[in-house]
């Protein structure tokens, strides 16, 4: 998905909170904003996805902070509380008739947790609310389908903290018999999941989890290591977490069948689909086009 000429104003809402909670000093903000402002200006926003717009940003800003890892802190905290959560929502995995459908509801509702779109959020919300909301896109039928089909599986994850509600249908698709590869991104950006993480939350436990290589808060292709390559190759199904994921892998070209899991946080996105925002998607790749309605 190329970025809408809105993507712009919200981008630059996430670099002010980024510069007020991270640069004490007023002078050095307005130089790094600035130097932001120059490079966008030069920028075929046509071209772009979100997250590449916001990997330009990014660099800049920790290139002249002097961080690579802005979020370092916001992650640990995210995965210590969807770790005291984790009980709450396996119970009720564990408890539904449609373990499948529900792990996936779960895994979708963790997607809340995500600094890029959101500066707030309540984390309670993922097993209190989320988890029992109807799918808004719903191509749960081909998933199941599909994964009747599939022996393999790579699971390409998104944020810290929504990984560990990953674990539950990572979980359910393991005792389905099916092997996992789950991919995390290979560089700081935002709050998404890096290797450390899915090590802090244990799902280094329960599958191999590989660098994607990318560093954008989505995945490119063309930037895959060896190890994503092979698991591309390897992979009878692709499951996509995340916004940032759904808007670079849109523009990806791939012959296996992908599925996008994620809750639409962009009241643009929503449009473009015809949804509201905050509501749940489950999309099958092949689809995307039929889903489109508009294109601002």
């Amino acid at each position: 998905m190329k970025a809408f000429l809105q993507c712009v104003p919200c981008i630059f809402s996430q670099i002010a909170r980024i510069l007020c909670n991270f640069e004490p000093d007023a002078k050095k903000r307005e130089k790094i904003l600035k130097l932001i402002l120059a490079d966008f200006a030069g920028q075929n926003f046509s071209l772009h996805t979100p997250p590449s717009l916001t990997k330009e940003a990014h660099e800049i800003m920790k290139k002249e902070m002097g961080k690579d890892d802005l979020y370092i802190k916001e992650k640990k905290e995210c995965n210590e509380k969807a770790l005291l959560l984790y009980d709450d929502a396996f119970y009720i995995y564990r408890q539904s008739e449609n373990k499948l459908e529900t792990a996936i509801k779960i895994a979708i509702a963790g997607n809340l947790i995500d600094y890029g779109a959101l500066s707030e959020f309540d984390i309670q919300h993922v097993v209190d609310d989320y988890t029992h909301r109807s799918f808004a896109i719903n191509d749960y039928q081909d998933f199941e389908n599909t994964l009747g089909k599939s022996k393999k599986i790579l699971y390409i994850l998104d944020n810290a903290g929504e990984i560990v509600f990953d674990k539950i249908l990572v979980t359910e698709l393991l005792n389905q018999g099916k092997e996992i590869i789950a991919a995390v991104k290979s560089k700081p950006i935002l709050n998404d999941a890096l290797l450390q993480d899915a090590e802090d939350v244990a799902m280094t436990k329960l599958v191999k989890v590989i660098k994607s290589g990318s560093t954008t808060a989505g995945t490119l292709f063309n930037q895959a290591t060896p190890e994503l390559k092979e698991a591309l190759i390897w992979a009878d199904m692709i499951i996509s977490k995340g916004q940032g994921n759904f808007e670079t892998l849109s523009e990806e070209k791939t012959d296996k069948p992908l599925f996008y899991l994620l809750l639409s946080k962009c009241p643009h996105i929503s449009k473009n689909l015809g949804i509201k925002k905050f509501d749940l998607i489950l999309m099958a790749g092949w689809k995307y086009e039929k889903y489109l309605k508009s294109a601002c």
